[in-house]
This record gives C-alpha cells, sequence and structure tokens, in this order.
C-alpha cells in the first residue's frame, strides 16, 4: 500500500480520535481497517497471510503509533532555587494505549537542527511516562548545552520510525493562532444564578495546545485563570461555565454563585502567556 493511502486512512483516524461525535465514527473506523487489510491481503495474493492475520496487521499498523501522546512539556525548568534552573527542562510523552510499543527510530524534534532520537529498543509499557530532559541527564535526554525550547513559545514534534507526524504540542506565541473564543452562551437557563453560562473556546489546529497560565476575562467577575496542566485537544472545543462542573468539557468553572455575562450585550477576552492577547469576542 503506497504511503500516501496509509496517510488518507490515518487521516480518517485522526479525525475521530478526540471527538465526542460517536455517530458513525465505529463504522467509518472499521472501514478503514478492512480496507487497509483487503489491500494486504491482495498484495500478497492470500499466501502465507489469512484473512485475520491481514486485519490484524492492518489494525495494529493503523492504530498502535496512535497510541503515544505528547502529554507535557516543561519549557522554563522546575527548580528556580537552583542556580541553573533552565536545566529541569524536559518533555513527558505517554503510552495511553493498551499495548506495548517499542521507540527504537522514533525521535523528538524541537526544531530542525533540534532532535532526539530513541536509538536501540526503547519498550514503553501501557500507561508509562517517558521523560526526555534538554540537557544530559536521566536515562533520555537531549544531550544539550543550552535550553532548546523558548519561553515564549514553540513547538513539540514526535515522529514514529518511517517518520510519521504522530503528535504536535504548542504551548505560548506559537499555539495562538489556532486558539479562538467561538461562542459564548450567555442567557443560561438556571434561575437567578445562572451556572449554566459559558464561554467556549476552540483549537482550529492539529497540535494538543498548552492552555497553562492563560487568562479569559471580560464577564462580571475576575479573570478566569487556567491551572497548571490545563490543554486542548486538536480540533476540538473546552468550555468555562460560571458555575457548573462538566467534565467532557474541560471541567472548567469560575465557580460563580452570580451570573457573569450580560444578557444584551457584553465582550470577552483570551490572553496567553505574558498577557498577550488571543482571541476576543463581542455579542
Amino acid at each position: 500500500m503506497t504511503s500516501k493511502k496509509v496517510e488518507e486512512l490515518t487521516q480518517i483516524i485522526k479525525k475521530y480520535q478526540f471527538s465526542p461525535v460517536n455517530n458513525g465514527a465505529l463504522s467509518e473506523l472499521s472501514q478503514v481497517s478492512l480496507n487497509y487489510a483487503q489491500q494486504l491481503l491482495d498484495e500478497n495474493n492470500g499466501e502465507n497471510l489469512s484473512a485475520f492475520r491481514a486485519w490484524w496487521q492492518a489494525n495494529y499498523h493503523l492504530f498502535a503509533n496512535q497510541q503515544m501522546r505528547i502529554t507535557d512539556l516543561n519549557f522554563n525548568g522546575s527548580s528556580p532555587g537552583q542556580r541553573r534552573p533552565e536545566e529541569d527542562e524536559y518533555i513527558e510523552i505517554t503510552n495511553q494505549g493498551p499495548g506495548i510499543l517499542d521507540l527504537a527510530g522514533w525521535r523528538i524534534e524541537a526544531g530542525p537542527h533540534q532532535k532526539m532520537v530513541f536509538k536501540g529498543s526503547t519498550f514503553v509499557a501501557s500507561g508509562q511516562t517517558i521523560r526526555v530532559y534538554t540537557f544530559d541527564k536521566g536515562e533520555f535526554s537531549f544531550k544539550s548545552h543550552q535550553p532548546i525550547w523558548n519561553n515564549r513559545g514553540d513547538e513539540a514534534s514526535l515522529y514514529d520510525d518511517a517518520a510519521n507526524l504522530i503528535c504536535q504540542w504548542r504551548y505560548g506565541r506559537k499555539a495562538e493562532q489556532d486558539i479562538i473564543i467561538s461562542h459564548i452562551a450567555f442567557d443560561g437557563k438556571e434561575r437567578v444564578s445562572e451556572g449554566d453560562e459559558y464561554v467556549e473556546i476552540t483549537n482550529l489546529g492539529s497540535a494538543w495546545v498548552d492552555l497553562s497560565g492563560w487568562a479569559l476575562g471580560g464577564g462580571h467577575a475576575d479573570d478566569f485563570i487556567f491551572r497548571e496542566g490545563s490543554h486542548i485537544v486538536p480540533n476540538s472545543s473546552i468550555r468555562v461555565y460560571t458555575n457548573t462542573i462538566d467534565d467532557s468539557s474541560g471541567g472548567y468553572s469560575w465557580e460563580s454563585k452570580r451570573a457573569l455575562w450580560n444578557n444584551e450585550s457584553g465582550h470577552a477576552y483570551l490572553k496567553g502567556l505574558a498577557q498577550h492577547s488571543v482571541s476576543e469576542f463581542s455579542y
């Protein structure tokens, strides 16, 4: 099967990977596997390859590598008391699937001339996280003598051993172009407090975005500050409610006992690192 065709099938997988929409997803994902399996059978003329083995190989080839995710990036060091806190820079990747993966030949890139390649057999169990330091410390590192992650914003990329892009992570200025305030539900249905009001924030890009320290404001309350570890997955949305906890949309809430958004008109803003303006929304 050509790499172009495999990429087309992979894009269908990514379409549903983080989507909350389930209608038709199982059918389309199953068809992706069957198409690939049939192609494998055709290429082998049915010799030494049963339908089951073809189906199994197709699923593993298409889905296995999608288990790996960039899950954290500490770009400004974590030990401010030490002489060189930047030496604690690191990026973490996690196997979020059920299978064991060998990362031999995989690489992490912080730029065209800043890459770390996993050598030999590097097996990662289900749920296991690997930390890759910038400086020469720990089991895995870039072995750099200077910081590689820009404190104002940057992008990390994870590639498999066939140079397929598996995951990207953006933060700060590098992430701003893909993030917008997409909707404000200003007229809540709950009486008096209208705790079900919300602001919706959408990631239009294909990378995970770190929202840690970003600020959302404009209503009748102090700015909402996204806690450390807050993120938004590719091509998806989160909501920040007035006084409701909804885990399916991120679990963010002002926890305000009074309504925040004027039913007649209003304005919201989103600010990134260093209070840099990212998006505004008026109604």
